[in-house]
């Protein structure tokens, strides 16, 4: 591992802890948003959407996040993206055509994190009535992983109960 991931993993640690990040590590971790290296950019944007701070924080990631997922379904990071996608604000997340398409990508992906993990973004897209997310759960319930299985039966059972079934 070198320097920058390190660093990276120790804000994203104090982040995920719901610490403030510090003014240098914070400068750090902007400057991260546009680093070649598109782990280190998941890894920036996870930072700012994980973090105590304001919206503006998460509003200056924004746009590194939508470029990854435009370019992006099926690395190693795509399943850390899914894990805290759901951080982003529902309006960028549920109307967003990138985001969306970065989403049902994921759920074919042969990438077995990515398939477990995009449960949790396509159940929030069948609460909010988009009618390709109970299709795509369902898929997953073929999944070879059974992780993904898994997490596919809970969330189709979470939205049996509220009453969301197609």
């Amino acid at each position: 591992m070198d320097k920058i991931e390190s660093k990276l993993w120790d804000i994203l640690g104090d982040a995920r802890q719901g610490d403030p990040i510090a003014a240098e590590d914070y400068t750090f971790t902007e400057n991260c948003l546009t680093h070649p290296d598109p782990h280190f950019r998941a890894m920036a944007c996870e930072i700012f959407y994980r973090s105590d701070h304001p919206d503006e924080f998460k509003n200056r990631a924004f746009p590194a996040l939508e470029q990854l997922c435009a370019q992006h379904s099926g690395e190693d990071f795509s399943a850390n993206l899914l894990t805290f996608i759901l951080q982003v604000p529902r309006p960028h997340l549920l109307f967003n055509p990138t985001l969306i398409a970065f989403v049902y990508r994921c759920a074919a992906s042969e990438h077995w994190a990515a398939r477990t993990n995009v449960t949790f973004a396509l159940e929030e897209f069948a609460r909010a009535g988009d009618p390709q997310a109970i299709p795509a759960l369902k898929h997953l319930l073929t999944a070879e992983q059974s992780s993904a299985k898994n997490n596919a039966k809970v969330a189709l059972a979470n939205l049996a109960a509220e009453g969301i079934t197609e």
